[in-house]
């Protein structure tokens, strides 16, 4: 009798082995079986894609490598998120049904799929990218890192230039220096995914050119004794009549307070580190990358904000410049964020913290008083000759 219980508990040891050693199987056999599946919806034969994402070891060669390949790449975002679905459905499985060396083994399989995939599909455009927006300004000499704002951490402390003449020939160029991007945004295929991981939206930039160069808000009385609004020289060197005071002010304050605000910029650039990271191990889809991205401008916006009330020092930074500057980088916002996140746009973004009254009776700081009042001197110039001219 007591042999019979032996026998009968051995036996069905050995079953409950052969169980979980089939179950297991099975996680895996599912997991393949799905992404034969996602394939198959695609219309992608399998052993093409086993050949082209594991580099000739398995699989067949496709007919045609190249045709194949883009095929793929234009498919490859709904096959990744496909394909993930069925990884996340193994990986939450108990262990006993799925083991966690089983569970790592598939991940890695899922990464070194895609990320070789990533690597065909991305277009080597995308290491000079960012040097070829540069030559953008650099072809109409304008150096230096203030107007570059390919990356969502760059200092956008003087985005114009650094005093009036700069900023007067920056906004002649302006045009100019947009459709440069523009074209070189259309020579790159993959621009759209590096201008989203900059933080940088064209139609943002090139609105807050235009408000920073044509303001009308408020106009500026001793611009009005200067030149009348109709002349077409005014429209020249409108820059100039509107509120330059407060723009170079914003310049020398978040330029001379670097320390400050370099915190808000180290945790941008971490944070931009980080989630890049996160995309390229697929650890978030390419939907949370751009989201995070949004939250991380409308972070920085706010984060200035904290560092400028620490500062408290309006002799330096005062509370008009501070306006300002939230309006430019709220003006910066790609207007693909402001869509997704409306909640945000309206704390980080309010109209009345751009103190835009305020800059009607503003006085410049003792640093640059003086070259305003040449500035002015030099307008009141150009409009007497234009006038004796009639140009």
């Amino acid at each position: 009798m007591l042999y019979k219980i032996v026998y009968t508990l051995a036996a069905a040891t050995a079953l409950c082995v052969v169980c979980v050693r089939s179950q297991a199987q099975n996680c895996q056999n599912n997991f393949v079986l799905s992404l034969y599946q996602c394939l198959s919806n695609r219309s992608i034969d399998r052993e093409n894609f086993l050949w082209v994402t594991r580099n000739g070891t398995l699989g067949r060669e496709p007919a045609d490598l190249q045709s194949f390949t883009s095929r793929v790449c234009i498919e490859k975002m709904g096959l990744q998120m496909c394909v993930k679905t069925a990884l996340d459905n193994a990986i939450a499985l108990a262990d006993d049904q799925c083991s966690q060396p089983q569970k790592t083994s598939l991940t890695s399989l899922f990464k070194g799929i895609f990320k070789n995939l990533e690597a065909k599909c991305r277009d080597p455009c995308r290491a000079s990218f960012a040097s070829e927006l540069a030559k953008c300004y650099t072809d109409k000499m304008f150096n230096g890192e203030d107007y570059l704002l390919f990356n969502v951490s760059s200092k956008r402390d003087a985005i114009l230039g650094r005093n009036s003449s700069e900023v007067e020939r920056f906004c002649q160029e302006r045009s100019s220096i947009m459709q440069c991007l523009k074209t070189s945004a259309l020579n790159c295929n993959d621009a759209t995914f590096m201008l989203r991981s900059f933080g940088l939206d064209f139609q943002a930039l090139n609105d807050t050119y235009n408000v920073l160069c044509n303001y009308t808000e408020g106009n500026n009385h001793t611009c009005d004794v200067l030149c009348n609004h109709t002349d077409s020289i005014n429209n020249k060197y409108n820059v100039l009549c509107n509120y330059t005071e407060v723009y170079m002010d914003q310049a020398s304050c978040f330029s001379e307070q670097t320390q400050l605000f370099r915190t808000c910029r180290d945790a941008a650039s971490n944070r931009v580190a980080s989630i890049e990271i996160a995309l390229s191990d697929f650890n978030i889809t390419d939907a949370k990358f751009s989201d995070d991205i949004c939250n991380l401008r409308f972070n920085q916006i706010q984060c200035e904000a904290t560092a400028a009330r620490q500062l408290n020092d309006t002799s330096k930074c005062p509370r008009v410049v501070l306006g300002l500057r939230k309006q430019q980088e709220c003006m910066l916002v790609p207007y693909d964020c402001r869509i997704k996140t409306p909640s945000r746009l309206a704390t980080a973004c309010k109209m009345a913290d751009f103190l835009i009254p305020d800059r009607e009776n503003y006085k410049p700081n003792s640093a640059h008083a003086l070259t305003q009042a040449q500035t002015q001197i030099v307008l009141l110039i150009v409009c007497i000759i234009s006038r004796l001219y009639n140009i």
